[in-house]
């Protein structure tokens, strides 16, 4: 079984490192949003084993992702960086 990464940022460029890393150097599997408010649908239609978020975010911020996360019941370890 894949495991699958989630990450959420509004910078586009970040996303493509994340991704680009992850993909390169990890058996991992990466999605990838740069609209976080699509959390709550992603996390209804699929499964993740770890989430990457920005803390600063228009819409909603890091620690918003992580209280969205463990209202949803999942219990998915969320990991918030941050260029601030």
């Amino acid at each position: 079984m894949t495991h699958r990464i989630l990450a959420l940022d509004d910078e586009i460029h970040m996303l493509k490192l994340l991704e680009r890393i992850i993909t390169e150097r990890t058996p991992y599997e990466i999605v990838t949003s740069n609209n976080v408010l699509e959390l709550p649908a992603l996390l209804e239609r699929s499964r993740f084993d770890l989430i990457i978020t920005d803390l600063k975010m228009p819409g909603m911020d890091g620690f918003q992702v992580l209280k969205t996360v463990k209202q949803s019941g999942a219990d998915i370890p969320v990991i918030i960086i941050t260029a601030f």
